[in-house]
């Protein structure tokens, strides 16, 4: 679990899965649900700027994804 007394840098750059209240920040950060959130964060590591570029990542999908819907 998170060590809630240390908050450097090295507790800055992760986002810890096992604690909902990070993950729900995430996910309410990009609009997406809390599992996918924790799915990411299982795919790709710990690492803030890493998951926060997939996310980045699927949320430029998504969009893309519906734009080509709404052309139909």
């Amino acid at each position: 679990m998170d060590n809630k007394r240390k908050r450097g840098k090295q507790d800055r750059i992760r986002a810890a899965p096992k604690e909902d209240y990070e993950v729900r920040y995430v996910a309410r950060k990009f609009r997406l649900n809390i599992a996918l959130v924790r799915a990411v964060i299982a795919r790709v590591g710990n690492l803030r700027g890493r998951v926060y570029a997939e996310l980045r990542k699927l949320v430029a999908r998504r969009k893309r994804q519906a734009r080509k819907r709404k052309k139909w």
